[in-house]
């Protein structure tokens, strides 16, 4: 197991935004289900299918997936270097209703909401130990700003944690 680098902050498990990306996180068995139906329904690799949501998904150039599915993809990658699917084709409008569904689940939480508690280009990574969740920032001074004007709020968002606390957590967990 990885570690985070110090400054490390807590996930107060009182707070919005922890009970929202907990939820998501007990989803993850019923969005790997349903990932699971779309490889087998394509008949692909499950590792080479890649999605944003469910108006973007498809493969990279050169996977047998790619192959197979060569003329029913755009002829140009995006930016990641991903062949979406047509939307005109079968395939899209099946798959995309059940990506609909993983959607849903993940809607629940503001991808950006760690950047306004942490501080606007301030975090360097994430992790869960268990049922607790950390974050590494590049600055402790941004973060303890963000979070001081938070303090009207009913319940704080971060929790302090020593970095010896946190690598004692990290031990415990570890195989």
């Amino acid at each position: 197991m990885q570690t985070l680098d110090s400054p490390v902050f807590e996930l107060n498990k009182e707070s919005d935004y922890y009970k929202k990306i907990k939820e998501v996180k007990d989803s993850q068995p019923i969005i790997n289900e349903i990932l699971d139906q779309v490889a087998s329904k394509l008949e692909i690799d499950p590792k080479e299918f890649l999605y944003y949501n469910a108006g973007g998904f498809g493969f990279e150039k050169y996977t047998d997936s790619y192959m197979k599915y060569q003329d029913k993809l755009t002829k140009n990658p995006d930016r990641n270097g991903v062949h979406t699917f047509k939307r005109s084709t079968n395939e899209f409008k099946e798959i995309s209703s059940m990506i609909n569904e993983i959607d849903k689940i993940k809607k629940t939480v503001n991808p950006f909401a760690l950047h306004d508690i942490f501080g606007f280009n301030n975090l360097k990574a994430s992790q869960w130990i268990g049922d607790r969740f950390f974050v590494g920032v590049k600055s402790e001074e941004r973060t303890m700003g963000n979070v001081e004007e938070r303090k009207n709020q009913s319940i704080e968002p971060v929790k302090d944690i020593s970095y010896k606390e946190y690598l004692k957590l990290v031990m415990e967990h570890t195989d």
